[in-house]
């Protein structure tokens, strides 16, 4: 397997991961998963009272991948073009996303990844309709050293009460980049950190395992990710996305 494919499927992995793992916690507060887990270690089941995952098994994945892997599908098809999306704030964010993720693919660093979101960020809230909004470069800039040193409990504490958790690009995306500071890009501490903050954990998980996949230290890509992780992402899912992650790269 080359470097770039293994980084690649790291990122489509990692979004999966973080996707699963923040699975049983959507639409959790933070205190409410504290009473009821402590702390999240890994995979669970959802609880038969959550209003969105009730009844999903450990290690399931949500809509998060579906729509990762349905957006893969059309780009593919239309060989790299795709209808493009609508207000200034929802292109910033999948921006901002999509250029971390492609940066750590062609080999950047974290901290280059982070430098690429917020430049594609500013370009991108300069197409679409506007709508009233924060600014989602800023405020990636600004996520990213608030939590910077921080001990963990101490950063997701802060990432709820200021940044917040919600469906809101404004406050996902640069939630996101936030765990992704705490986490120094580890995608599976990463991953972790976000299941444990409650509101759209599982998007946010999503968003920051992918980048982490993608750009996860000397040991990058797929082979950062943990082996047996992996094997119950694609097993509970029958998950397989090496044929179309091959694709996009060959787009790419």
């Amino acid at each position: 397997m080359t470097d770039r494919l293994d980084r690649a499927l790291g990122a489509y992995y990692g979004l999966a991961l973080g996707d699963a793992l923040g699975m049983p916690t959507q639409v959790m507060s933070r205190q409410d998963i504290v009473r009821v887990y402590g702390t999240l270690t890994g995979f669970e089941p959802a609880l038969p009272d959550n209003p969105v995952s009730a009844g999903m098994p450990a290690g399931s994945v949500t809509d998060d991948t579906d729509q990762a892997v349905i957006v893969g599908r059309l780009i593919d098809e239309g060989r790299g073009r795709i209808d493009p999306h609508d207000t200034t704030i929802g292109i910033a964010g999948a921006a901002a996303v999509a250029a971390a993720v492609s940066t750590g693919v062609g080999g950047g660093t974290l901290g280059e990844a982070v430098a690429a979101a917020v430049v594609a960020a500013r370009a991108g809230a300069q197409r679409g309709h506007w709508i009233a909004g924060a600014d989602i470069a800023c405020r990636i800039e600004w996520a990213w050293e608030l939590v910077r040193g921080l001990p963990e409990a101490e950063a997701l504490d802060r990432i709820c009460a200021l940044i917040g958790t919600s469906v809101a690009s404004q406050e996902s995306v640069p939630a996101a980049f936030a765990v992704l500071a705490v986490a120094d890009g580890d995608p599976w501490r990463a991953a972790l950190l976000a299941a444990n903050l409650g509101g759209d954990s599982d998007t946010i998980g999503a968003i920051a395992g992918a980048i982490a996949g993608s750009v996860a230290g000397s040991v990058a890509g797929l082979s950062a990710l943990p082996t047996e992780a992996v094997r119950t992402l694609r097993t509970v899912n029958s998950l397989v996305l090496e044929p179309l992650t091959a694709r996009l790269l060959a787009l790419r």
